[in-house]
């Protein structure tokens, strides 16, 4: 499959292709959008919203200021 297609405006798509990155904070669950596009990593710090298209790009974050814990 070609990745620069008229599928994908804005360049090569990285949709699998593999990654490794670090975060400075410990994420213990993790959830995909339906589409595949966007992963939700949770953990006490809070939230990072990781979009696939862009993964090098820094994750949106909503942090948690409270004592609730993730749930199971």
């Amino acid at each position: 499959m070609n990745r620069t297609s008229a599928r994908w405006p804005y360049g090569a798509s990285t949709i699998g292709v593999d990654y490794s990155i670090k975060y400075p904070y410990r994420f213990t669950k993790m959830s995909i959008s339906p589409y595949g596009r966007d992963v939700v990593l949770g953990g006490r710090a809070g939230l990072a919203i990781i979009d696939l298209e862009f993964p090098l790009s820094p994750p949106r974050t909503i942090s948690i200021d409270s004592m609730w814990k993730i749930s199971k």
